[in-house]
């Protein structure tokens, strides 16, 4: 796969996942919000697990882990003028 197909391919994936991350959480969004107007006991519940089960420091850690796999990769792609007008 050529250079530029590979970085069309990562910005077409990058849409799509921006628009399942929106679609996912508008659709949270909604059943919370029905939930919230039918048992507004039961809503005040998820919330509460929900905050006990975000950890800061957990999700911090697995950014870092992440922004780590992507340098090392990086650091091992080799291109040449070559590979750019592919």
């Amino acid at each position: 796969m050529s250079l530029k197909k590979a970085i069309a391919t990562g910005m077409f994936l990058d849409k799509k996942k921006g628009e399942t991350v929106e679609f996912l959480a508008n659709s949270i969004g909604d059943s919370f919000a029905l939930l919230a107007n039918i048992e507004p006991g039961v809503a005040l519940d998820v919330l509460e697990q929900l905050n006990e089960q975000f950890d800061e420091e957990i999700a911090q850690e697995m950014i870092e882990n992440n922004r780590k796999r992507i340098e090392e990769v990086a650091n091992k792609m080799n291109f040449t003028t070559d590979d750019l007008e592919e």
